[in-house]
């Protein structure tokens, strides 16, 4: 992080610490373009250096106050995530992501509901693949069962044979 933003966060906050200024007044002006409050401008073009403190018509000096804005954004940027602080932007993502997420989870939900009725209506609902299933453990068994008298009988003729 730069210092000149250090420098004017740190200054700014004892302000607000000592009551002289709110929170809402510094989301304000960074929402307004860095304008509407000529304190918070004034000390902005101190701590980075911006002369005069309003930004004229010269192509230089516009540009000088652009790039302060971009460093003071990506400074900003880097203490609120320091702070574990979302920026609006990134939560109003996350909050479309999210029910962008909720919209497909209810079309599946209804999709799967869907299948379902069909499974059942072409008879291959949960209750009749666990009737299939019950049905061929009974036949293995069945099976086994027979193969299991067979190969006792071919023994019990081998015994009677000797």
């Amino acid at each position: 992080m730069d210092s000149q933003f250090l420098e004017f966060l740190g200054n700014y906050l004892l302000n607000v610490a000592q009551g002289q200024r709110q929170i809402e007044q510094i989301s304000s002006w960074i929402s307004q373009g860095f304008s509407g409050t000529p304190d918070l401008t004034d000390m902005f073009g101190r701590f980075y250096k911006l002369h005069p403190a309003y930004p004229s018509s010269s192509e230089d000096d516009s540009d000088r106050w652009q790039k302060a804005i971009a460093d003071f954004q990506t400074s900003l940027a880097q203490y609120a995530r320091v702070w574990g602080w979302v920026s609006q932007a990134d939560y109003q993502n996350l909050q479309r992501k999210c029910e962008m997420l909720e919209t497909t989870v209810e079309d599946q939900r209804q999709i799967i509901q869907q299948l379902q009725v069909l499974l059942e209506t072409a008879g291959l609902g949960n209750g009749e693949l666990a009737q299939q299933f019950r049905s061929l453990i009974l036949d293995q068994t069945n099976q086994f069962q027979e193969l299991m008298k067979c190969i006792g009988q071919s023994f019990q003729k081998n015994d009677s044979s000797r």
